[in-house]
């Protein structure tokens, strides 16, 4: 169906000046129109009307909504254009035509005082390949039916090749690549995966996290181990595992780490080493690929898309010179979630905080660490990709530069990669008066800490004594950049505001678990989220403390079996 007239004349470079132009003269004229014009169509279904409405002689107007980027001396400038918006009204004082008497769209307040109201909101995008400056001008990407491999590799390839913080890891000293890794074989050729011994050789490899509940998963034991060196038939691994391989293998790599096919867990010993090694493990992976939206190991990683209504609303493309560029406007009606009006992103799609931060996976304890150390990974959400790096995180649904990540949480509460170049690039010493006329580390390093166990607290586990063997590779990373005493979940010193720990005023009460798993001054002790109030840390004055913990195994920050901690000192 061919566009009307006026469809045909909304123009790119219109919108991108953020005002409103002329549309329909009444709305009696949209619904004529909609027989004849897809776009008109489109437009009149994502509008609810009441009989007054369409009775009415209001004219109708079109707008474009941009993403602002704020220069020096509080001045802003368009990035590029987000959304289409329809306005209804008889506007006060306005000259459509006079640029600096136009309104500008984003004061709600401005537009109704105007005379004009807001009936439908819809987003501007283009495919993700369209090779323009033009292009570049608007913000959305369409989300293809499958999963795009190519959208990966550019965001790794562009982090390998441009952040210098997402280059290495930590402590270099200690060995670089797990026990053992999968080998993925060729499928297609007939040659099954199977789990090598790396002997320390260092080899690129890709980590999974995923979570372990709902399904019986393929692991490794000391009863197949042999076998398992030899192969491990596709058919024995769960949806999650069979398409973590093609991943990698589409990516262009080898070998790939997961946990349960290449930790033997019928081991005790092997476990505990393996366990430690976390940090590394997923420090050294030069990419995590995160099952986000995964229920269980059935769910898989890649799911299945819904397919959009929209109509193209061709360009004109300036920056090339000849030709169009497709731009579509998208129907929120052609999706389960509606967008919000004015929203920067596709809503419909799951924004990063209900996509990851909220979803699924990061519900479980062992997955906090998973993603807080990994330098580099790419979330399988529900409805779309998403990348997450220690310079910056990116959508599939969006420009194809991601954002960067200025500090440790400063962009979004929910991006919590920024972590290990934070703590690297922290001043580690901030001294106050503490204890026997020492200093202690106050802020920024410990607020870093707090932070993330007031994000772990409440997750759960599937066995009560992992509480700290599950964050013992973030611990140990920490421990290496501090130089601090570990203690149960606490550090020696900064223990006056470790202990003051109390169970969260949004979650769940706290529980003390069947088995004993950390002494009963530490935050450990306890399931359920947690909150440490360190603005009260300057009512204490503490003037000796003697403390210990005693490990249950090898591992200094793993399960631990007893724990004494004595303090003196003054109370406010």
């Amino acid at each position: 169906m061919p566009l009307c007239g006026s469809c045909a004349d909304i123009k790119l470079d219109d919108l991108l000046t953020a005002t409103v132009r002329p549309f329909k003269a009444t709305w009696a004229e949209l619904t004529d129109s909609i027989a004849k014009c897809e776009f008109c169509a489109l437009f009149l279904a994502e509008c609810k009307l009441d009989s007054q409405v369409h009775g009415s002689n209001e004219s109708l107007y079109v707008a474009g909504s941009c993403n602002m980027v704020q220069e020096k001396y509080g001045q802003y400038s368009i990035q590029n254009i987000i959304n289409l918006h329809l306005y209804a009204g008889v506007p006060n004082a306005l000259d459509t035509s006079d640029h600096s008497n136009s309104v500008r769209v984003g004061n709600v307040r401005d537009m109704k005082d105007r005379g004009l109201r807001q009936f439908g909101s819809l987003p501007v995008t283009c495919d993700r390949d369209a090779p323009s400056q033009t292009a570049d001008r608007i913000h959305n990407r369409l989300v293809h039916p499958a999963d795009d491999p190519a959208c990966v590799r550019q965001w790794l390839s562009t982090c390998l090749s441009d952040h210098s913080a997402c280059a290495t890891g930590f402590g270099r000293q200690y060995s670089d690549v797990p026990t053992r890794l999968l080998d993925i074989g060729n499928i297609s050729a007939g040659i099954p995966p199977s789990f090598v011994e790396t002997n320390d050789t260092i080899v690129d490899y890709i980590a999974l996290s995923h979570r372990w509940g709902g399904v019986n998963i393929t692991r490794t034991t000391s009863g197949n181990l042999r076998k398992h060196k030899e192969a491990i038939p596709t058919d024995t691994l769960n949806n999650t595992f069979r398409d973590a391989i093609a991943v990698t293998a589409a990516l262009g790599f080898r070998y790939i780490c997961i946990d349960s096919l290449c930790i033997i867990q019928d081991s005790r010993e092997d476990w505990e080493r393996e366990a430690s090694r976390m940090a590394q493990v997923y420090q050294n992976a030069i990419l995590t690929i995160s099952a986000a939206c995964e229920t269980s190991g059935d769910t898989g990683l890649f799911q299945t898309r819904e397919t959009p209504t929209m109509v193209n609303l061709p360009q004109y493309d300036a920056f090339n010179g000849s030709g169009s560029l497709a731009v579509y406007i998208i129907s929120n009606q052609s999706f389960t979630s509606p967008i919000a009006l004015g929203s920067s992103r596709f809503r419909h799609l799951g924004p990063f905080d209900t996509e990851v931060s909220s979803g699924p996976l990061n519900t479980r304890a062992w997955t906090l660490q998973e993603r807080y150390l990994s330098r580099r990974i790419i979330h399988f959400g529900c409805k779309q990709l998403f990348w997450e790096c220690q310079t910056s995180t990116g959508e599939e649904s969006s420009i194809r530069d991601p954002m960067p990540l200025d500090r440790f949480g400063a962009t979004e509460k929910d991006h919590t990669n920024g972590f290990l170049k934070c703590l690297s690039s922290q001043p580690l010493v901030e001294e106050t008066p503490g204890y026997g006329g020492s200093t202690h580390r106050s802020a920024p390093t410990y607020a870093i800490w707090y932070k993330l166990v007031s994000d772990y607290g409440g997750r759960d586990l599937t066995v009560d004594t992992d509480k700290l063997p599950a964050i013992s590779g973030i611990t140990r990373v920490f421990a290496y950049y501090s130089q601090d005493e570990y203690l149960a979940g606490l550090w020696r010193r900064d223990i006056p505001t470790g202990l003051l720990w109390h169970a969260s005023e949004w979650g769940k009460p706290l529980r003390r678990p069947r088995a004993y798993r950390a002494p009963s001054w530490s935050w450990a002790s306890r399931d359920g989220p947690v909150l440490i109030e360190a603005e009260w840390r300057g009512q204490v004055e503490i003037s000796d403390v003697v403390a210990f913990t005693q490990t249950a195994g090898f591992d200094m920050y793993g399960e631990v079996k007893s724990g004494y901690l004595k303090l003196s000192g003054y109370l406010e």
